[in-house]
């Protein structure tokens, strides 16, 4: 029953709808949005593998990199 008042207050406030308001507003803004699984997906996973692991281009050698690139659905590198 305490709880049941409390919470029928607590829908009436002003403020604990603006709270409400900017929680559902952030979970909007910020909620995770997954890719689709298709061939852009996995040039967007090699692109970002590539730069996170040689992204000075200075530790894969042009050959290894091409076969890297042969290797993945990727068109063209």
């Amino acid at each position: 029953m305490f709880l049941a008042t409390f919470s029928l207050i607590g829908q009436n406030s002003a403020k604990t709808c603006e709270i409400l308001s900017k929680i559902n507003t952030l979970i909007h803004r910020e909620h995770y949005h997954p890719k689709l699984v298709n061939g852009s997906l996995s040039v967007f996973v090699f692109d970002n593998f590539i730069d996170g692991f040689d992204g000075n281009r200075n530790l894969l050698t042009k050959t290894e990199y091409e076969n890297l690139c042969k290797a993945s659905t990727r068109p063209r590198c």
